[in-house]
């Protein structure tokens, strides 16, 4: 069977979707099949990226920028002509190498009509992966957003969700005769290994976006717990330049003056990523109560948990349900003070916070294995295309 990938997000470094559709990836080629992740725009909004190649094998996984750039242009017309360009080129790629399924994530309607033309002309299944609930920025939809939501689900033959909630408002709520597959967070076990002694850092590798991830309450947290923890670090990843939150971010930091004890590191290489999680003292994620985070299940609590370092986050979503508080995480309210002081309380019991931390993996690995999963996707894909 041969699946192409069609990614909304930066590869091989990236976020949450471009590390869970590279672990669909390595899962499907483990399971015996053929796979490229397709990306059809340029993404990379500085020079400085680590994601110069358009084309290349990483870690096993072919991949594709059907754009020739991996640069965004400064200029709006130039950014539109490069989008169309890796548009044309991505469905010219299925008519000569037509595959077998198309996995897609959230795009514009009309690369989503696109595909769905090349898949009626070569006979394949559009498959949409959905990690996130439709329209997640709003909480409140007008009736034109919930036609063009149908009109856009409809286009697919089935779904890949990241939990049963997701499944639901499928069924239920749009109302659509879908299959569906739970896919949940995935993980693979470090290479790294941990060398004995834990850095004096709280990570955390989320967005910066308070709505999405509370980066904004955790820089206050963090700045209170440093009065009595005055060597701390927080080590955060990816680049916080092109959040809506940036400006409110730096101010956070001048106010209070973290600059010393706050490290940007950007996208750090995988093996990079796991020296600084595995000697953390806490990894932290605290998402807010809204529409968008009732939905999602965060790809990093799958990379947090297999570091075998303790969680601090919120009790949101499908994460309050499948996890236990001071078992395999630790919970707190949504609030600065309740994030400082229940990060506090781990740095003040390290034995608790090891046994924590080590379920965790324990949990991670028994429920997260991205070659089990990927076994999962092939009976899937095999049960719609015999529709």
């Amino acid at each position: 069977m041969k699946i192409f990938i069609f990614n909304n997000g930066s590869y091989p470094y990236g976020y949450a979707l471009t590390k869970r559709f590279h672990l669909y990836a390595k899962g499907i080629i483990n399971n015996g099949h053929e796979v490229k992740i397709i990306i059809p725009k340029p993404t990379e909004q500085n020079k400085e990226t680590k994601n110069v190649q358009t084309s290349g094998i990483f870690d096993s996984v072919p991949f594709l920028y059907t754009s020739r750039k991996t640069l965004r242009s400064t200029k709006f017309v130039n950014r539109r002509i490069d989008d169309f360009y890796g548009y044309v080129n991505s469905c010219f790629l299925i008519l000569k190498n037509p595959p077998d399924i198309i996995i897609t994530s959230s795009f514009p309607f009309v690369l989503l009509v696109f595909l769905k033309i090349c898949c009626l002309i070569i006979n394949c299944k559009l498959v949409r992966e959905k990690n996130e609930i439709d329209s997640f920025v709003k909480d409140d939809l007008g009736f034109f957003d919930r036609v063009l939501i149908k009109l856009t689900n409809n286009l697919v033959s089935g779904f890949i969700v990241i939990n049963k909630y997701l499944e639901d408002y499928i069924k239920n709520d749009l109302k659509l005769k879908k299959d569906c597959l739970v896919v949940p967070i995935l993980v693979q076990p470090f290479n790294e290994e941990f060398t004995g002694k834990l850095n004096d850092t709280i990570m955390y590798t989320g967005t910066y976006l308070e709505r999405k991830d509370g980066i904004l309450s955790i820089l206050h947290a963090f700045n209170i717990l440093i009065k009595k923890h005055p060597t701390f670090r927080l080590i955060l990843t990816g680049n916080p330049s092109s959040s809506k939150d940036y400006k409110e971010i730096e101010k956070i930091i001048n106010l209070y003056e973290l600059r010393d004890n706050i490290d940007f590191v950007g996208y750090l290489s995988q093996r990079d990523l796991e020296k600084e999680l595995i000697h953390a003292r806490v990894l932290v994620l605290a998402k807010p109560q809204n529409r968008q985070n009732r939905y999602n299940y965060p790809t990093k609590m799958g990379e947090y948990l297999i570091s075998g370092r303790p969680v601090l986050t919120t009790k949101v979503g499908i994460i309050g349900e499948l996890l236990t508080h001071k078992k395999n995480v630790f919970f707190t309210p949504f609030s600065v003070k309740d994030i400082a002081s229940n990060l506090e309380y781990i740095l003040n019991d390290s034995v608790l916070a090891d046994k924590v931390g080590g379920n965790g993996k324990v949990f991670a690995k028994e429920n997260y294995d991205f070659n089990r999963h990927g076994e999962n996707l092939i009976k899937f894909f095999s049960k719609i295309s015999d529709k």
